[in-house]
């Protein structure tokens, strides 16, 4: 029995109790009139009741539905319908729940004069506050289940190389970054973040302070460009193989200068040498 359950039949039970208890209080006990044979009970309205009082209020419901349906005349008619109205309450059945407020409604409408509309008043604005509630919470879950679809999703738990590789490269260690990335990339892994991978990888490479892979990452940077040409990380890469490409000019350029002068200072010094040997020669 939840909760709900449980308020609706402490209070039901309650009233069904004062009222029960209110009938057998008298000052004088009446006279019996042996003349008189009691009115047996239907059969159904009988059962009904016995289950009631045993608590079997399932069995109760549709005892009291099949006495009802006959078309009864009883004096005691609105006592039976709040009774039955009690019995669907408690029945833990779903429709006959439902249908309670219509019992409880109806011996208000036929009965407005009765002891039990009250009670039966109480009851329908205790279920309406417990349906309220009931909506409420619904309307709560719906609103976490919204929110809660709005959260991003948690990220991916990053591979042993993966992670260390990134670590080292946000602290500045170039040298592991790069050996990290290698060992993680040697897996082929599928991701959806391979252009930033390849270009931190290349960073790594150029940054180790190992000419190997400082020479390698010209290499790592043009499979970015070729292999992801729509990647924002495109523009960076070429940025770094284009300077290297200016580096390497000027480089060039000033090594063959270099060359060019050294050449200029032998042929002088040649030209030096041959003409201090003529003039040793001269008498």
């Amino acid at each position: 029995m939840n909760q709900s359950r449980v308020w609706t039949f402490v209070l039901l039970m309650a009233v069904v109790g004062c009222h029960r208890g209110g009938k057998g209080v008298a000052t004088t006990p009446p006279a019996p009139t042996p003349a008189v044979a009691a009115a047996a009970l239907p059969a159904p309205l009988m059962d009904a009741e016995a289950a009631f009082d045993s608590g079997e209020f399932l069995r109760a419901a549709r005892a009291y539905e099949s006495y009802l349906q006959s078309r009864p005349q009883s004096s005691e008619m609105d006592r039976i319908r709040f009774r039955y109205g009690v019995a669907q309450s408690l029945s833990g059945v779903t429709f006959l729940e439902s249908a309670s407020n219509e019992t409880f409604t109806q011996l208000i409408r036929d009965f407005p004069e009765s002891a039990y509309v009250p009670p039966a008043r109480m009851a329908l604005t205790l279920q309406y506050d417990i349906q309220r509630l009931k909506e409420d919470k619904v309307f709560r879950d719906d609103q976490i289940r919204q929110l809660t679809a709005l959260l991003p999703p948690a990220p991916p738990l990053l591979p042993a190389s993966l992670a260390e590789a990134e670590s080292a490269y946000d602290s500045g260690d170039f040298a592991t970054a790069a050996k990290s990335y290698e060992t993680y990339l040697q897996t082929k892994p599928q991701t959806d973040e391979m252009d930033r991978i390849l270009l931190r990888f290349g960073v790594s490479q150029s940054l180790s302070g190992v000419p190997a892979r400082e020479a390698a990452s010209t290499k790592t940077f043009e499979q970015l460009i070729r292999d992801y040409p729509n990647s924002p990380y495109v523009s960076s890469a070429r940025r770094v193989i284009n300077l290297r490409a200016d580096v390497s000019r000027v480089q060039k350029g000033e090594l063959d200068a270099l060359k060019e002068k050294n050449q200029k200072l032998i042929e002088a010094l040649d030209n030096i040498k041959k003409v201090d040997s003529q003039r040793r020669r001269t008498p």
